[in-house]
């Protein structure tokens, strides 16, 4: 993960908008003082539009002495592929980096993913 994490490299297809889900983890992430990115691949004649959401955060110098991994990542994935026009569905487990499990590994769920967040706030973002 570098230190920032920009805001997107594509604009949202026509028809289309972040799922509700996706919306609130990065506005949850943010408030918490984790870094957020939203994503989209447009899709064109032989593919569907997908978004893939990014949210983590560095670990403090004083943090990284007691964990094996130096962040968390967390990569969730909404695709259109089968779908109504305009609509996303979660795709996968997605893929989570921790530190105590720095390796790729399944994500947990949304509500799981906010629960870490918030108990582990950037430092000065105590909620």
């Amino acid at each position: 993960m570098t230190e920032t994490i920009p805001a997107g490299n594509r604009e949202t297809p026509d028809g289309y908008s972040l799922p509700e889900a996706a919306t609130a983890l990065i506005a949850h992430a943010r408030a918490y003082g984790w870094l957020a990115k939203a994503y989209w691949t447009p899709g064109d004649a032989t593919s569907s539009p997908f978004v893939s959401v990014e949210v983590g955060r560095r670990l403090t110098e004083a943090e990284r002495e007691q964990h094996r991994g130096p962040h968390w990542l967390y990569r969730l994935t909404w695709h259109s592929r089968g779908c109504p026009p305009g609509r996303l569905r979660r795709f996968g487990s997605g893929l989570a980096a921790t530190p105590d499990s720095p390796a790729p590994h399944p994500a947990p769920s949304v509500q799981r993913i906010r629960e870490i967040i918030t108990a582990h706030p950037a430092p000065g973002r105590q909620q």
